[in-house]
């Protein structure tokens, strides 16, 4: 019982500085999860829905938390520098990778249930605020 509480303060200390990445990370899983059951529920039922399917979710999100928890530990203590002047660049990266890989999750359970792809809603919006932006000028 007596190593409980220094393991905990070590873990604590590994988790504390890249606490925005995991929630970050967390936060597009959780999102994936939720469009996913959404698109099953729409297209094939509440039957459709098993508790296998949560498991997977959930070894998911450890394998990308550990991931990310492994490049912190590579950046800060073998590389140990910053490159192009961002701190954890390799960390930032991974991250980054992994939250596009939910992104096109999301997007693929989307069209699924027939709506149209987020890359297409985006640039839409995009073109009508560049419009509005012109009529503002124009004005």
């Amino acid at each position: 019982m007596k190593y409980i509480g220094p393991l905990l303060v070590t873990i604590t200390s590994l988790i504390v500085p890249i606490s925005g990445l995991l929630t970050l990370m967390f936060c597009c899983c959780f999102l994936d999860f939720l469009s996913g059951i959404y698109a099953s529920i729409k297209t094939q039922g509440f039957d459709s829905i098993t508790s296998h399917k949560f498991f997977n979710s959930v070894i998911k999100l450890f394998f990308y938390m550990g991931t990310i928890l492994m490049g912190y530990m590579v950046d800060k203590y073998l590389i140990g520098i910053t490159l192009f002047n961002i701190p954890l660049l390799g960390t930032k990266i991974m991250t980054l990778l992994w939250c596009w890989v939910e992104i096109q999750s999301i997007n693929e359970n989307s069209i699924r249930i027939g709506n149209r792809s987020i890359w297409t809603i985006i640039s839409d919006m995009i073109g009508r605020f560049k419009n509005i932006k012109k009529d503002i000028q124009d004005k």
